[in-house]
């Protein structure tokens, strides 16, 4: 495995990397702990923050829209910027 890959680069069609999906709403409910040991594995190897999807939209949007106040914490607590404004796709 390429140890100098950055992860937080590899996404999804949408632009959306595993910090965005890891904020997100989950389809199968899932522990607090999980999430905030995700989020804190992800965010600690270096994945920003205030990354933008191709819609315009930060983790913190789809923690925000999806009431993950988990997510919400952790990322404020790294530097999630609250007034971040969203972008309309296209």
């Amino acid at each position: 495995m390429n140890s100098d890959k950055d992860l937080s680069k590899i996404t999804r069609w949408d632009g959306r990397n595993s910090l965005h999906l890891a904020s997100s709403n989950m389809t199968k409910p899932r522990p607090d702990k999980a999430i905030s040991e995700s989020i804190k594995l992800l965010l600690n190897n270096g994945f920003n923050p205030n990354s933008v999807d191709n819609f315009g939209l930060t983790p913190l949007h789809y923690a925000v829209k999806n009431n993950n106040k988990t997510a919400i914490t952790l990322l404020l607590r790294a530097g999630a910027k609250p007034n971040a404004t969203e972008t309309s796709y296209g």
